[in-house]
């Protein structure tokens, strides 16, 4: 099973191809068939004999942990061994672990998910975001969480904290700017190519099923604060690095690696894009205040 998200091919193998395709409908919108133009960047592999390291300590013993979060219903730890990854979720009401292990120089990925399950499919979901993250940041890719419009073929990204009203500000443009709609409510993935910063649309969405494999230029970026009057304020390279960066994998700050592959992406970023602050009342005015800001700009 093929896929392709921002020009990257990956495979996902399995012993049960045909149920977790099936189940796998986020991925749907972006697999394809004997795609031999694009090079495959990684593998994951299904249903891994994997033992769990925590139970064992002389396995991976020279592990360390760079993160530990929680995710949902479970915490999720992040392990570097040597130049390779671990990466482990334990779930609060489930005995058993799900373990990903990272193999030649992560571009292959072992998981002990099981290609026959069909209720846990959002918890592989994150773990392949993780994968993809990992795996793609060398080549000028993150995903940048945020909610995602696509107007007139360019692509505003609005990014803020969950529950600061991401979400409500797309629909609100959705709604009332013809000719708009939403690409992405949760994690486009951002690449730069040619020097330019690109949004695609990618197969993590939040709850909202925004599972659009297209692109677009991005024409802006606008972090939302919930204020009692709307206003937006151009932001300088400092303060926009400030905005846009929290926005990136907080998993990958404590690894040297990543956090420069990341850094190099938010220069290009701030190089070439508008980054906005905006604080707004859930209301249409918001949405002509940003509006107007954006594509003024643009003809600056």
């Amino acid at each position: 099973m093929d896929y392709i998200v921002a020009n990257h091919r990956f495979t996902i193998r399995g012993k049960a191809p045909q149920i977790f395709q099936k189940h796998f409908t986020c991925g749907h919108p972006f697999q394809t068939i004997n795609n031999s133009n694009t090079e495959e960047k990684f593998t994951v592999v299904l249903d891994s004999h994997l033992e769990d390291w925590s139970h064992k300590p002389d396995l991976f013993s020279q592990r360390k942990k760079i993160s530990v979060f929680e995710y949902e219903n479970s915490v999720c730890e992040i392990f570097q061994c040597k130049n390779e990854y671990l990466i482990r979720l334990e779930f609060k009401d489930k005995k058993d672990a799900l373990l990903i292990v990272s193999e030649n120089n992560n571009t292959v990925f072992l998981t002990n998910f099981s290609s026959q399950e069909q209720t846990e499919i959002y918890d592989f979901q994150f773990l392949l975001w993780l994968i993809y993250g990992i795996a793609t940041l060398n080549e000028n890719t993150v995903a940048i969480h945020a909610s995602t419009i696509v107007y007139q073929n360019q692509a505003i990204l609005f990014l803020g904290e969950s529950g600061t009203g991401k979400s409500t500000h797309t629909h609100l443009w959705q709604k009332h700017i013809k000719g708009s709609f939403v690409l992405n409510d949760d994690s486009p993935i951002v690449r730069i190519i040619n020097g330019k910063p690109m949004a695609f649309g990618s197969m993590w969405s939040g709850k909202s099923a925004y599972y659009i494999n297209e692109s677009y230029p991005i024409a802006g970026m606008v972090r939302i604060v919930q204020a009692k009057q709307n206003t937006i304020k151009k932001l300088n390279k400092l303060e926009a690095l400030a905005a846009v960066y929290p926005s990136c994998p907080p998993m990958f700050a404590h690894d040297k690696r990543l956090s420069e592959n990341i850094s190099e992406i938010l220069s290009s970023i701030l190089i070439e894009t508008p980054i906005f602050t905006l604080y707004c009342l859930p209301d249409l005015d918001s949405v002509s205040v940003s509006f107007s800001a954006i594509f003024e700009n643009l003809k600056r």
